[in-house]
C-alpha cells in the first residue's frame, strides 16, 4: 500500500491540472491592452430593475474619458441548446478596432443566452407565425437596458453613443433606432434580420412579408443616421429580401445607407466577424459623416 499513495498522489495533482486547464480554456485571458472588464448589468423592465442580470464585456481606451461609446449586438445560435452553451460575448477584433479610435465598447451577452441564462425574449416561436415585432420588443429592452448601465459610467460621454449589432443584433440595432433613446447618434446594421434558415432554406427566412413589415413599423419613428451592411451570399437573408426591407423602412420616414457587398467567403453573413478589413473603411466613412 505505501508504494500505491505516491501513485494516488501524482494522479490528483494531474486531476487539478486538467481541470485547471479546462477552466483556463472556458475563461480566456483579458484583453489588457483594452481595459477589457467583465461586468453585471441589471435588466431595466417599464422603468425599473426587474432583479435580473446579464453578464457584460466593457472595453475602454486609456485614460479617464469621458468617451463616446458604442453598445455592440451579438448574433443568435440556431438551437436552444447552442444558445445555452454561449460563452460571454466579447467581439474582441471589432471592440478593439473601435476603441482605438477612441469608443468604449459595451457587448452585454443578453436574456435567454449563455451564462446570462433566463427567459429567451427574442424566440420567433413559429416559423408559420413567428412574433418578429415581440422578439424585437424583448431585445430592445435588453439593449435599453445596456445603454442605462452604459450611461452611468463615469468614463463615457452619455449624450454621445451608437448601437451596432450583427444578424438578430443587427436587427435589434434598428429596434433601438425605432426607440430613439437620448443621446443616441447612430445605428449599424450588419446582416440584420431574425429567423433566418441557411440549411433549409439559404437566403430565405420563415414569413418573409411579416419580417418587412417590422423594418416598416421601424422606420416610422426612427430619426438616427443609419448604415446597414449586407452581403450577396448572405445564407440567412439574401439580397432580394434585404433591399426589400431597405425599401420598406425608408419608405416610412427611416433613414439608411444601404451597402450591398460582394460574396465573402462561403456565407456573407460571416462577414461582421472575419471581414474586419473589409467592413471597417465603410464604417469608418460612415462614423465620420455622422459626426464622430
Amino acid at each position: 500500500m505505501q508504494y500505491l499513495r505516491p501513485s494516488f498522489a501524482w494522479l490528483v495533482l494531474l486531476l487539478c491540472a486538467c481541470v485547471s486547464a479546462g477552466t483556463r480554456a472556458q475563461a480566456p485571458a483579458l484583453a489588457t491592452d483594452i481595459h477589457e472588464t467583465v461586468v453585471s448589468i441589471p435588466v431595466i423592465v417599464d422603468g425599473k430593475p426587474n432583479g435580473a442580470h446579464m453578464i457584460g464585456t466593457v472595453f475602454k481606451p486609456d485614460g479617464a474619458g469621458p468617451f463616446p461609446f458604442v453598445v455592440l449586438n451579438h448574433g443568435r445560435a440556431g438551437t436552444a441548446v447552442e444558445r445555452a452553451r454561449t460563452p460571454r460575448w466579447r467581439y474582441t477584433d471589432a471592440s478593439r478596432w473601435l476603441v482605438k479610435r477612441g469608443y468604449a465598447v459595451f457587448v452585454a451577452t443578453r436574456r435567454g443566452y449563455g451564462e446570462t441564462g433566463g427567459t429567451d425574449v427574442e424566440q420567433n416561436y413559429n416559423c408559420n407565425n413567428p412574433w418578429y415585432k415581440e422578439a424585437m420588443a424583448g431585445g430592445v429592452e435588453s439593449v435599453l437596458s445596456v445603454i442605462e448601465y452604459a450611461k452611468a459610467q463615469p468614463f463615457v460621454n452619455k449624450s454621445r453613443y451608437l448601437v451596432m449589432g450583427q444578424s438578430v443584433g443587427g436587427f435589434l440595432s434598428v429596434g433601438i433606432g425605432a426607440a430613439n433613446p437620448e443621446g443616441l447618434v447612430a445605428i449599424i446594421n450588419f446582416a440584420g434580420g431574425h429567423g433566418g434558415r441557411p440549411e433549409r432554406d439559404p437566403g430565405n427566412p420563415c414569413t418573409v412579408e411579416k419580417l418587412k413589415q417590422v423594418f416598416a413599423d421601424a422606420g416610422k419613428t426612427s430619426r438616427v443616421s443609419a448604415l446597414w451592411i449586407y452581403t450577396e451570399n448572405d445564407q440567412y437573408f439574401g439580397p432580394a429580401h434585404t433591399k426589400e426591407w431597405h425599401q420598406a423602412f425608408t419608405a416610412t420616414g427611416g433613414k439608411a445607407e444601404f451597402r450591398l457587398l460582394p460574396p465573402f467567403d462561403k456565407d456573407g453573413h460571416t462577414l461582421f466577424t472575419r471581414g474586419l478589413k473589409i467592413w471597417s473603411p465603410l464604417v469608418e466613412a460612415f462614423l465620420n459623416s455622422a459626426g464622430f
